[in-house]
């Protein structure tokens, strides 16, 4: 409990503080929203877009796993408030973090530091998100396994601690089914911090009509409308590239540490939007092929467990979410 000590006792300004969160979950659009939130001149994005300073959870799993504090670099509240340029009582600091959705300390500490907290959550079509989530552990080096069938059915390996991957914050991380275990995420943060504080986006609606969910959710916030130029684009990605050989020592979890602590966090971000560049290289035609088929065979490969993700996802938000992403 040392984690949640230390946030306790560094956050005490923290009510004083508008909040807002998106939580999650990763490959749903979530970087796109943050970034059209953070135009608004009431809303500070933090910088990075993810701080990861509440799932204190996941900075102990990750510490113990490591012998250090390799990953999660924002520990402190004076570096957490760092992640923010202009606060102030009017305006909202958000903190787009999407450990949070899976992290079970982070919904409580929320909840008892920043009781006005409103939170938003992001979801897609799980099979989609489950593809996208490999491709995206394959390129930073965590993942070793190079099919994503494979990778996801080795998940409840990984939850035990076994076939760890060295690179990864913790061997549970490469545990596919729990970043999208949504129903019980759903519903510890509504418990947290009430239903009427949370607000779900689905990834599908949000790409179609950008600029209806934003005004939406401005609504929600109590904020002016915010004109947008442009529509919505794809960002983060994550593009069919892997890690060129002689990289994988400089995407070691240590090397990564140390420029962590060379470089300030809210530079971080760009920094390893460069590097990550440099580091890695385009997939030949054959695995891009194999890539877009990857969506299809994983639909067909874990249909049953999909199923019945989505019918209790779909419960639990009352909307057809099974209509809209194709299942019936």
């Amino acid at each position: 409990m040392d984690g949640d000590r230390s946030v306790v006792a560094t956050c005490n300004r923290a009510a004083s503080v508008r909040w807002l969160f998106i939580v999650g979950c990763p490959k749903c659009g979530t970087t796109a929203l943050h970034t059209l939130l953070s135009r608004h001149p009431l809303i500070d994005g933090s910088r990075p877009k993810e701080p990861h300073y509440w799932c204190v959870d996941f900075h102990r799993l990750s510490d113990d796993y490591h012998g250090d504090r390799v990953f999660f670099s924002v520990r402190r509240w004076d570096q957490y408030m760092a992640c923010f340029r202009a606060l102030g009582p009017e305006r909202l600091a958000l903190d787009s973090s999407t450990s949070y959705l899976r992290s079970e300390r982070a919904p409580v500490l929320v909840a008892e530091r920043c009781p006005d907290a409103r939170v938003i959550i992001c979801l897609r079509d799980p099979k989609r998100v489950l593809v996208s989530l490999h491709k995206e552990f394959l390129r930073d080096g965590y993942e070793s396994i190079p099919e994503p069938i494979a990778a996801i059915e080795a998940s409840s390996i990984r939850a035990r601690g076994e076939q760890a991957s060295e690179a990864a914050p913790f061997p549970a991380w490469l545990d596919y089914w729990a970043w999208v275990d949504w129903p019980a995420q759903i519903q510890r943060w509504m418990d947290a911090v009430g239903p009427d504080r949370v607000y779900v986006v689905i990834q599908e609606e949000f790409a179609g009509e950008n600029a209806c969910t934003v005004r939406r959710l401005l609504a929600w916030l109590g904020l002016p409308e915010l004109r947008l130029d442009h529509g919505h684009r794809p960002v983060n990605t994550y593009a069919a590239r892997r890690p060129a050989r002689w990289a994988r020592l400089l995407l070691r979890p240590r090397v990564r540490a140390m420029v962590r602590q060379l470089v300030p966090p809210t530079a971080y971000d760009v920094v390893w939007a460069w590097a990550s560049r440099l580091l890695t290289r385009p997939v030949d035609d054959r695995t891009r092929q194999r890539e877009q088929l990857a969506v299809a065979e994983v639909a067909s490969a874990f249909a049953t467990r999909i199923g019945d993700l989505v019918a209790a996802t779909s419960e639990l938000l009352k909307r057809d979410l099974a209509a809209l992403w194709g299942y019936r």
